[in-house]
């Protein structure tokens, strides 16, 4: 399963650069090889007035780390039963095969598995860092990221 694990890796960063040598209108420049960046539109304009960036990638951890994250997380959830501290929640994914933890302060979501080492993290940017995006873009956005998530746990679940 691990192996399993690094393949799918290793096919995002192959595919991050294929699509990099192909085509950089839709393509950021990234400071890290193993994340890829693009700009979304119709979300408000970002930084450079020119789009949402949006950054998904592996991030070195460890399985131990993984399951204090998914552990806390689970306990803070049901203790609050009335909403999670700073935005934060955690569902377990449609495959049931890992957890999605939501980050909508920071616009960002994390896909945890405690069976995997790296964890894997999209970023959106938090609402307020995006010119003109409203509260419903940002939901809808959200939204769209969590699909994308369980798309990405169901395709690469063994």
């Amino acid at each position: 399963m691990k192996y399993y694990f690094t393949f799918i890796v290793i096919l995002f960063l192959v595919s991050c650069k294929s699509e990099t040598k192909q085509s950089t209108e839709s393509v950021a420049n990234s400071s890290s090889d193993n994340k890829c960046n693009f700009k979304l539109q119709g979300f408000g304009k970002g930084y450079e007035n020119s789009g949402t960036p949006l950054s998904f990638g592996p991030i070195p951890s460890s399985k131990k780390h993984n399951n204090k994250v998914i552990t806390n997380h689970l306990k803070e959830k049901k203790e609050r039963p009335q909403g999670m501290i700073m935005g934060r929640d955690i569902i377990l994914a449609d495959a049931g095969e890992g957890y999605i933890t939501l980050q909508l302060l920071q616009g960002r979501v994390l896909i945890l598995n405690e069976n995997y080492d790296p964890y894997f993290m999209i970023s959106y940017g938090n609402k307020n860092s995006v010119q003109e995006r409203t509260k419903e873009q940002h939901e809808l956005l959200t939204k769209k990221i969590i699909d994308l998530s369980n798309y990405l746990i169901s395709k690469h679940k063994k």
